[in-house]
């Protein structure tokens, strides 16, 4: 049964920080989107400083329309079904940029994240620059439909926790982000960004019409 949508009213980022160390997947909502900078804000760059810092170019940008607008709809109800399974929650939140969460109910505690940040218009830049520092996992990725992707995190999480965040850049100033924690009995025998991974490859195949 597809739960309703919560809607929740804007955080301070240090607070995102903070609830997504916690334990307890079971936990509708738990917070899974942390923002490239949301512990380090950063003031807008010059349209000639990006990409920098190795970050890739974004050749072909994605549009995606209203989509910003409206979160919850990056995924259909088939494709949240499809990916954990029909007792689910959804959630729309706006705490470091527009983004939608799903969390299975249960023992599998399964969650999955689809966001926008808003804190800076660095695109992927911002991780780049924050690699082997700010952000101590760091794995280049696949392409998701030709756009550049990049697993990161402050801490690398997917054997212990089984979670994963990966962004991709849909134009050279801004990403699309998501996360994926699996559920229990698939912790350390799966990849969670592998699974992230292909989370982004359905949305942005929504968006292109290639599902």
């Amino acid at each position: 049964m597809r739960r309703p949508v919560k809607r929740v009213l804007p955080l301070a980022a240090g607070l995102l920080l903070l609830a997504s160390g916690c334990e307890g997947k079971d936990v509708p909502g738990t917070p899974a989107l942390p923002a490239a900078s949301a512990s380090e804000p950063s003031p807008s760059a010059g349209e000639s400083d990006v990409p920098a810092y190795g970050a890739p170019k974004v050749d072909n940008p994605l549009e995606v329309g209203d989509l910003v607008q409206r979160p919850c709809t990056a995924l259909t109800d088939a494709q949240v079904t499809e990916l954990l399974g029909s007792d689910t929650t959804e959630k729309e939140e706006n705490v470091t940029g527009p983004a939608c969460s799903w969390h299975s109910y249960g023992s599998e505690g399964a969650f999955i994240a689809v966001g926008f940040p808003t804190v800076n218009d660095l695109g992927l830049t911002a991780l780049y620059r924050g690699k082997g520092q700010q952000f101590q996992f760091f794995k280049e990725m696949p392409p998701v439909r030709g756009l550049p992707a990049v697993a990161w995190g402050q801490v690398d999480d997917t054997k212990t926790q089984g979670r994963c965040g990966v962004s991709i850049g849909i134009t050279d100033r801004s990403t699309m982000d998501a996360t994926v924690t699996l559920s229990d009995k698939n912790i350390g025998k799966k990849d969670p960004c592998e699974a992230t991974h292909d989370v982004l490859d359905m949305v942005v195949g929504n968006l292109q019409g290639g599902n």
